[in-house]
């Protein structure tokens, strides 16, 4: 499995993005609408014929057991410290979020699907792979027909996540037809 971390690179132009984020508001008047909406449109978009299959559920998995857990957990203690000058919304989600890294076990919603392509990487700019998780406003669909082709849907998740927080698991193959992870 690959090592998971978190970045922080320095900002050296001294822009500052604040605790809300515009595509995570975009969806939260109706979250869970949303997220049964956006969050099937890349199954939708990446079949490889009829039917694509996603099973979607709840399962509590062990905290400990989450990649990255004492890492996010640290980002959220950091986070939180600051939290006070971004006003109330952000002190009360850095402690909830706290409280649930505090725990013994985690909900996780989780969405597998299959019969698709898989969400193409590498995640280098111009991939499928880093539209979705890095990139803002970039979509990388398969054709202009695509019911998800803005970049903004990624979003939809986050709204009801208590960590903000989203793992993607994905197989692909490759130029040269070789399954990638």
């Amino acid at each position: 499995m690959t090592k998971v971390g978190f970045e922080f690179p320095r900002d050296e132009s001294q822009q500052w993005d604040g605790f809300n984020e515009p595509g995570i508001e975009h969806f939260s008047g109706s979250p869970f609408r949303s997220l049964g909406r956006e969050g099937t449109q890349n199954t939708v978009d990446a079949a490889k014929g009829l039917p694509a299959r996603i099973d979607i559920r709840r399962i509590d998995v062990p905290t400990d057991s989450i990649p990255g857990a004492d890492g996010l957990r640290k980002a959220l203690e950091l986070c939180a410290q600051e939290a006070p000058n971004e006003g109330e919304k952000a002190e009360k989600f850095f402690g909830e979020a706290l409280s649930i890294l505090g725990k013994t076990k985690v909900s996780v919603l989780q969405f597998a699907d299959s019969n698709t392509h898989g969400v193409r990487g590498p995640c280098d700019n111009g991939n499928p792979y880093f539209a979705l998780m890095k990139a803002t406003g970039q979509s990388k669909k398969p054709s202009e027909t695509s019911i998800g082709s803005f970049g903004i849907g990624k979003f939809a998740p986050y709204t009801v996540s208590g960590l903000r927080t989203i793992f993607l698991s994905t197989v692909f193959q490759d130029e040269e037809n070789n399954l990638q992870h």
